[in-house]
């Protein structure tokens, strides 16, 4: 899938992203992807982009918007489920043959790495969840910004497709862009550690989380 052949916008249009890159990754577990790399223009966000397989734009290719988690994604936290959704979305997309992961620099619900720390560290001293120790730090309860995932899948050409998702904020912000979307479940079984924050995702967030 080439993003350069795809791009049947005006380029104009594109002016707050920047391709940088293209390039074969060859990796453990899913064969050799191709790596695209991107800069969101008003933030300096590099963003990377794997594709797996050819998916075919006409054909709502099923698609994973990702905020990195590195304690989840790279150490295998079970203190959240980041990880395993992560890998969940790789193996859906390998076992269909195609996909595409846009994997955003938004840790911490776009709030950092020391402030998720600092979360985990209210939850363990005073007992509060995410959403109050955020608060507390006056900080967003989610940060996150998907216009730069929106603006590389237009940028690929893509109109509709299917979301690996169980957040509702992820599937307005591609409705309210004019993606057609169809949200596809993320099911991770919850554990002694990461129950309660799943409950208070479900609860406080309304992420859509049904095996709780």
């Amino acid at each position: 899938m080439d993003g350069e052949c795809l791009n049947t916008m005006n380029d104009n249009d594109f002016s707050n992203i920047e391709k940088t890159s293209t390039s074969a990754l060859r990796t453990r577990y899913f064969g050799e992807l191709k790596a695209h790399g991107f800069r969101y223009i008003p933030t300096q966000e590099e963003i990377l982009t794997l594709v797996i397989g050819d998916p075919k734009p006409s054909d709502a290719p099923l698609v994973r918007i990702h905020s990195r988690c590195l304690t989840g994604d790279v150490f295998g936290s079970i203190q959240c489920e980041c990880g395993e959704q992560l890998e969940y979305s790789l193996e859906k997309m390998d076992s269909e043959g195609s996909g595409i992961l846009i994997y955003l620099e938004q840790e911490g619900r776009g709030c950092g790495l020391v402030a998720k720390l600092r979360a985990y560290e209210m939850f363990e001293k005073d007992g509060i969840d995410t959403v109050d120790a955020y608060l507390r730090m006056n900080l967003p309860i989610d940060g996150r910004s998907y216009d730069a995932a929106v603006l590389i899948l237009r940028y690929l050409g893509i109109q509709k497709l299917r979301l690996l998702t169980n957040n509702p904020l992820k599937i307005q912000a591609f409705n309210d862009s004019g993606i057609e979307v169809e949200r596809v479940p993320i099911d991770i079984p919850p554990n002694p550690w990461n129950k309660d924050y799943l409950k208070t995702k479900k609860l406080r967030m309304g992420h859509l989380l049904g095996n709780l």
